[in-house]
């Protein structure tokens, strides 16, 4: 059984802070669990980069003609503890640049995030996940949200998602970045292959959804008050454009 961790992280120079939602009671845990310091940091994510269910913290760096390493915090947490571990060198996340804002999508549709970096001065960093490539590749859920009655793109939705293991997560669907605009789809990792996941949905002016037996390595549209759609979506490279489903 996973518990279900609410945090946020916000960066800064070498003080960073992961404030930790404890019955509303926030806490900055960052310095025991090692994701204080990244240099001189600027935009952010939480997202579960591994699949293992638990969000990992990945940070982008640089400022004017300097060029800062980018982090890579791996979630490691058990049912007991809190625990990151910094893998930006063996992920390959880590490198050098002058970076304010980055982008996870999975462009490939094979069920991992990828990323793409800028830099102030320089080429943009494109960095393929792959994490589906592996032996034990693990479970994955992607969503996007169709409003009818609330706002088209259903900002400001909630969404929770529940695997048989217990695993529960839960993303509020708006867009956020420094100086760019985030991806609309919503991605989960799961673990252990989970075969069906409950999703609940909160729709902005207040409908509440329950969809049972959701399967899972699948890319699916929600309408609001009209079910749902399994997007058909086979993984494959692309190359130039991206593609505009990613």
């Amino acid at each position: 059984m996973r518990m279900l961790i609410m945090m946020d992280y916000i960066s800064d120079i070498n003080n960073n802070k992961l404030w930790l939602n404890n019955n509303r009671i926030f806490e900055d845990i960052a310095d025991q669990v090692g994701v204080k310091r990244s240099d001189w940091s600027w935009q952010t994510k939480l997202s579960d980069l591994n699949l293992n269910g638990f969000k990992d913290i990945s940070v982008v760096s640089g400022f004017s003609e300097l060029t800062f390493q980018n982090h890579h915090f791996e979630n490691i947490s058990t049912s007991n503890a809190i625990s990151f571990q910094d893998v930006s060198n063996s992920s390959g996340f880590g490198n050098r640049s002058r970076s304010m804002c980055y982008e996870l999508f999975d462009y490939d549709h094979d069920g991992d995030l990828d990323a793409i970096v800028t830099d102030y001065s320089g080429s943009a960093a494109f960095l393929e996940s792959r994490v589906s490539d592996s032996d034990q590749a693990l479970a994955w859920l992607e969503l996007r949200l169709e409003g009818v009655f609330s706002n088209r793109d259903a900002i400001g939705s909630k969404i929770s998602v529940e695997t048989k293991h217990g695993v529960k997560q839960t993303a509020f669907y708006t867009g956020v970045g420094f100086m760019n605009q985030s991806l609309q789809p919503v991605h989960f990792g799961l673990g252990n292959s989970v075969d069906s996941v409950t999703v609940r949905i909160s729709w902005p002016l207040g409908l509440q959804e329950v969809h049972d037996r959701i399967p899972d390595n699948s890319n699916i549209t929600f309408r609001e008050g009209n079910g749902y759609k399994i997007n058909d979506l086979s993984s494959y490279k692309i190359t130039g454009c991206t593609d505009t489903n990613s």
